[in-house]
């Protein structure tokens, strides 16, 4: 198992809840809730199968959920905390949701997948990023499947070493739980 301990302790997590509602609007529903902005055009249970077939993987099923609703996009409360990040309190900003669109050249999930393929451990794929190039990646398999990590490009393998989990940081237990409980303001 990768996971490191858990920040599931509360121990300096000062992080409050966030509801999360699943809809392609930009308008907010309530008054604490993650808004997704800038979502992608609208894609169907057969584009997500598409892809998995062409990355030969299945995506979790509220992973799947949050692409049909979202397709990508920005979230308005971004900033998360990176609770086992060697340096204390280390945070950062969650930028943009890939999408699944192959004419958006900068978030189009399955090119960023190639991009980062052989940089990352076989069993993540980023479907994020912070505004400095590091990526918010999802377990796609193994018994920590559905989890989320933060990758961290300052800290990788030089080129042409095989990637370590040493730059990945556990920051949540699923997409619902990123975006219900671990996104704030800041």
């Amino acid at each position: 198992m990768i996971r490191l301990p858990s920040p599931l302790s509360g121990e300096g997590l000062g992080v409050g809840i966030v509801f999360f509602v699943l809809s392609n609007s930009d308008q907010p529903l309530g008054a604490k809730m993650v808004t997704i902005h800038e979502s992608r055009p609208p894609i169907t249970d057969a584009d997500i199968q598409a892809v998995e077939q062409q990355l030969n993987i299945k995506f979790p099923d509220d992973y799947r959920r949050f692409l049909l609703a979202h397709n990508g996009g920005r979230p308005k409360l971004g900033v998360f905390l990176i609770p086992d990040d060697p340096i204390p309190n280390q945070s950062s900003i969650l930028n943009w949701f890939y999408c699944i669109d192959p004419t958006d050249y900068n978030y189009d999930i399955l090119r960023n997948a190639e991009i980062f393929k052989d940089r990352m451990p076989p069993e993540f794929i980023p479907i994020g990023e912070d505004p400095g190039g590091n990526q918010i990646c999802l377990v796609i398999s193994g018994e920590d499947k559905g989890m989320i990590f933060f990758w961290d490009h300052e800290q990788e393998m030089d080129e042409g070493e095989p990637p370590t989990y040493d730059n990945l940081f556990f920051i949540a237990d699923n997409i619902d739980d990123l975006l219900n409980n671990r996104l704030s303001e800041g």
